[in-house]
C-alpha cells in the first residue's frame, strides 16, 4: 500500500506549514495514524517512523491529532508530483494512487483538482510541430505540392512541469514511413473522425540529409477548393504532423530545460492547423509573408496565454494578482507554469520528488450510470431493461468499470478485472452505478416483501426527527334550526393532538474486492435483496409492535381499551356475531364531541397467520346457493383480510378491525421527507479491501386515533 487509500475528510485553505506538521505528529504511532496526513509511504521502511512516509497535506493539532486536508498542501503536492523543486522520488506505479488521494480532498470540498501532466508514453498518439516548408511551387493542375514535414529541429513542448524539449532522431532506422507511404491522410487540424475533414492524401514521403519530405495531393472536392487557393495564396501556411512515439531516451538539461531524443516513431497523418503548437510551423510559400497576420497570430497567442494562466492560478489557490504579474511581465505559458509550480513547490515540504501522471479529465456522458445501473439491476431481477440500458446488459462489471474510467478521463491498459475495479472505486461514476444497481434491486425485493398490514395506516412524512405533533379536530357542531329572522349562534368543535418521533434504522455490509471481482456482482445482489426484505420487516414489526404491545393514545390510555369502547369484554373466535359485534362497537363511535356517532364501517380484518383460514372462511364470496336465510353469510365480500405472522408473536388469537385510513386514521406511518423507503449508499471500504455498502430507513409510526379500530383477544 505506497499510495495511501483516499479517503474523505473536512479541508481547509488555510495558509500550509508542512514542516511544523510532520513535527507536531507523534513518533512510534500505527501505521494508520501517519496514513492519516500523507499520501504515499516507502514499503521498505519503518511504518511506524515519520521518515517512511512522503507528502503531508492534513492540518496536524498541537497534541498530535490529525485534521483537516489543506488544499494548499495538496495543490502544492501535486505540483511536486508535475516536477516542481525536482519531482517525487516515488515508483511509476504509485504516482496514479498518489494523485487520486490528493485530488479526493479536492472533491470532498466540492472543487476540480489541478490536472496533471504526463509525456507522451511508448505506444502513446501525440500531435506534433513540424517544420514544414513548400519546397517546390504548388501545381495547379494537379493539385500537389512538395513539402518537408520535419526539418529535424528540436520542437519545443511543455507539460505541468514545466517546458521540455524533443528531438526526433531522422536515422533511417527511427523513423517508420510505412504509413505515410500507404496513403495516409491530409487532414483538417487533426479532425480524424470525420471523412469530411480528409482534405487529401500523402502520396510519397521519404527521408533526404537529415529531413523527411512528402508529396501531398489535395482533393477536388468543392469544399477544399478554398482550401487549395489559400495555400497558394499563402493565407494558410501552418502544419502540424501526428505521430506515435514507440521511444524515447532522456537526455542531459540544457539550461534548465528537460531534453528527450525519439528513437523509434512513426509519423501518422498530416494536418493543416490555424495555429502551430511550433511558432515557427507552417507552410512558407514563395509568396512573401504577410506581417499584419504575423502580429494578429502573436496578439491571439497572447490571449490564450493569459486566459490559461489565469485558470491553472486559480486552480492553484493563488492570488490573483500573481496572475496579473504573470500577465504584465509577458510570461509564456511553459514559464507560467514553471513559476506556479514552484510557487506551491516554496511552501512545501523539501523532500525532493520526481513524476508524471495521467492528465485526468472530468467529461461524464450523460445518462451512462443511470443506464449500466438498470442495466445491472435487470440481470438479477428479472426485468426488461429499456431499450438505451439493453447494450449493457451482458457486459461483465470490470468492463463496466473500465467504461466509468473512460468517462473520467482516464484510460488504463490493465486487463486484470480486480485492478480495473479498484481503480473504478476511486472515480464518482462506478460507486454512483453500485449504489443504482443496489436501490433497484434493493426496491424491488421492498416491495415484493410487504406483508400488507401497512395498508392499515395513514401514510405521511415529517420535516425532522423533532417530535411530529398532529392535531385532529373534532366534528362540526349540529346544525341548529334558525327561525325566522332568529340569530345564527356559534358553535365549537374539539380538539386532540397526538405525537410520535422518526428514528433512523441502518446496517453497514462489506464486500471484498474479491467478492466483487469474482462473483461478478451475485454476491452484491444478494446483499441488496437481503437489505430490501429487511427494510420491509423493518416496517412490517414497527406497525405490529405498536398494536400488538397496544401503545397509548394521545389521552395516555391503551389503543385498545374499554374506556374507548373498541375492546371486546370477552374472547370470541371469528364468526358472524363476533364480527356483527365488533363492526357495531366502530359504528357506534363518538366523535371529539362524545355526542356525534361517527358510523365507521370497518373495511379491513387483520388476523395472525394462526386464524387466516378462519378468517377467509368467513369473508370470502361464496360460490355456494344458500337455501335457508340463516345460512348467509354477511360479511361474505365486504371485509379485506390482512395477514401477519409477527401478530401471532403476541397473541395466536387476537384479531382486529380497522377502518380505511383515509375515513378514520388509527396509524400514521411516516418516513423522513424525501426518505420515503430505504435507501443504500457504497463507500471504497477502510477496513476491507472491498466496498461498504450502507442501508438507511427513516420512519416511525404514530397512534392519531382508536376510534377506527376493534380488537377481540379471540379464543
Amino acid at each position: 500500500m505506497p499510495a495511501i487509500k483516499p479517503h474523505s475528510t473536512l479541508t481547509t485553505s488555510t495558509d500550509w506549514d508542512g514542516a511544523e506538521a510532520v513535527r507536531r505528529l507523534r513518533s512510534g504511532e500505527e501505521p494508520e495514524y501517519y496514513a492519516r496526513v500523507f499520501a504515499w509511504r516507502d514499503p521498505e521502511a519503518d511504518p511506524r517512523t515519520k521518515g517512511a512516509y512522503k507528502l503531508p497535506h492534513h492540518e496536524v493539532t498541537e497534541d498530535g491529532e490529525p485534521g483537516a486536508a489543506n488544499l494548499k498542501a495538496c495543490a502544492a503536492a501535486i505540483a511536486v508530483l508535475n516536477g516542481a523543486r525536482g519531482g517525487a522520488d516515488i515508483p511509476q506505479a504509485d504516482r496514479e494512487g498518489v494523485y487520486e488521494h490528493l485530488a479526493g480532498h479536492y472533491r470532498d470540498a466540492g472543487e476540480e483538482p489541478p490536472e496533471l501532466a504526463e509525456l507522451a508514453a511508448a505506444g502513446e498518439t501525440v500531435r506534433l510541430a513540424g517544420q514544414f516548408e513548400l519546397a517546390a511551387s504548388a501545381k495547379s493542375e494537379d493539385r500537389t505540392a512538395r513539402v518537408v514535414w520535419y526539418s529535424g529541429a528540436p520542437v519545443q513542448r511543455s507539460d505541468f512541469g514545466g517546458a521540455y524539449e524533443l528531438q526526433f532522431s531522422m536515422e533511417p532506422g527511427a523513423v517508420r514511413l510505412d504509413r505515410l507511404n500507404n496513403g495516409a491522410p491530409l487532414l483538417r487540424a487533426h479532425n480524424d473522425d470525420d471523412l469530411g475533414a480528409v482534405i487529401g492524401v500523402v502520396t510519397r514521403a521519404w527521408l533526404d540529409r537529415g529531413r523527411g519530405l512528402a508529396t501531398v495531393r489535395f482533393s477536388r472536392r468543392s469544399d477544399v477548393d478554398s482550401i487549395w487557393q489559400d495555400v497558394q495564396d499563402g493565407v494558410i501556411r501552418n502544419a502540424s504532423m501526428g505521430v506515435v512515439i514507440h521511444a524515447k531516451r532522456e537526455l542531459p538539461s540544457k539550461d534548465g530545460v528537460r531534453r528527450y531524443l525519439v528513437t523509434d516513431w512513426e509519423p501518422l497523418e498530416i494536418s493543416l492547423v490555424p495555429i502551430p503548437a511550433d511558432p515557427g510551423a507552417g507552410f512558407k510559400a514563395s509568396i512573401g509573408g504577410d506581417k499584419r497576420m504575423s502580429d494578429q497570430t502573436t496578439t491571439q497567442q497572447q490571449q490564450t496565454n493569459a486566459q490559461a494562466i489565469r485558470r491553472i492560478v486559480l486552480a492553484a489557490k493563488l492570488p490573483e494578482s500573481f496572475a496579473d504579474g504573470l500577465v504584465a511581465a509577458g510570461a509564456s505559458l511553459e514559464q507560467a507554469r514553471k513559476a506556479i509550480f514552484d510557487k506551491l513547490a516554496s511552501d512545501y515540504e523539501r523532500a525532493p520528488t520526481r513524476s508524471h501522471a495521467a492528465v485526468v479529465t472530468r467529461d461524464y456522458r450523460e445518462g451512462l450510470v443511470e443506464r449500466m445501473s438498470e442495466a445491472l439491476a435487470c440481470r438479477y431481477t428479472a426485468k426488461q431493461p429499456s431499450e438505451g440500458a439493453r447494450e449493457w446488459m451482458s457486459v461483465p462489471l470490470h468492463e463496466l468499470a473500465r467504461e466509468c474510467l473512460a468517462a473520467s478521463g482516464r484510460h488504463v491498459t490493465t486487463r486484470q478485472p480486480g485492478r480495473i475495479i479498484e481503480l473504478a472505486m476511486t472515480t464518482e461514476d462506478f460507486p454512483n452505478l453500485l449504489k443504482g444497481t443496489g436501490e433497484r434491486i434493493l426496491l424491488d425485493a421492498y416491495q415484493t416483501a410487504q406483508s400488507g398490514i401497512k395498508r392499515i395506516c395513514r401514510i405521511g412524512t415529517a420535516q425532522s426527527f423533532r417530535e411530529q405533533q398532529r392535531l385532529r379536530v373534532g366534528e362540526a357542531p349540529a346544525l341548529l334550526q334558525v327561525a325566522e329572522g332568529g340569530e345564527i349562534t356559534y358553535g365549537s368543535m374539539e380538539e386532540a393532538k397526538a405525537t410520535f418521533r422518526i428514528a433512523t434504522y441502518a446496517r453497514i455490509v462489506a464486500l471484498t474486492k474479491q467478492a466483487l471481482t469474482n462473483d461478478d456482482l451475485g454476491a452484491f445482489a444478494d446483499l441488496n435483496r437481503a437489505f430490501g426484505i429487511a427494510a420491509a420487516s423493518s416496517e412490517n414489526k414497527l406497525i405490529v409492535d405498536t398494536i400488538g404491545l397496544n401503545a397509548n393514545a394521545y389521552d395516555g390510555t391503551p389503543l385498545f381499551h374499554a374506556n374507548h369502547g373498541n375492546l371486546a369484554g370477552t374472547g370470541g373466535a371469528i364468526s358472524i356475531a363476533t364480527l356483527d359485534a365488533g363492526s357495531a362497537a366502530m359504528m357506534r363511535q363518538k366523535g371529539l364531541d362524545n355526542a356525534t356517532v361517527l358510523n365507521i364501517p370497518p373495511l379491513y380484518l387483520v388476523v395472525p397467520v394462526s386464524k387466516r383460514v378462519t378468517a377467509f372462511q368467513f369473508t370470502n364470496p361464496s360460490n355456494i346457493v344458500v337455501s335457508k336465510q340463516a345460512d348467509l353469510n354477511p360479511f361474505a365480500g365486504q371485509l379485506e383480510v390482512i395477514t401477519d405472522a409477527m401478530l401471532d408473536d403476541y397473541s395466536a388469537t387476537a384479531w382486529y378491525l380497522f377502518a380505511e385510513p383515509s375515513r378514520s386514521p388509527v396509524l400514521e406511518f411516516a418516513y423522513l421527507e424525501g426518505a420515503q423507503g430505504p435507501s443504500v449508499d457504497t463507500r471504497q471500504g477502510w477496513n476491507v479491501d472491498g466496498m461498504e455498502f450502507r442501508c438507511r430507513l427513516y420512519c416511525g409510526v404514530g397512534v392519531l386515533d382508536w376510534r377506527g379500530a376493534y380488537r377481540n383477544d379471540g379464543a
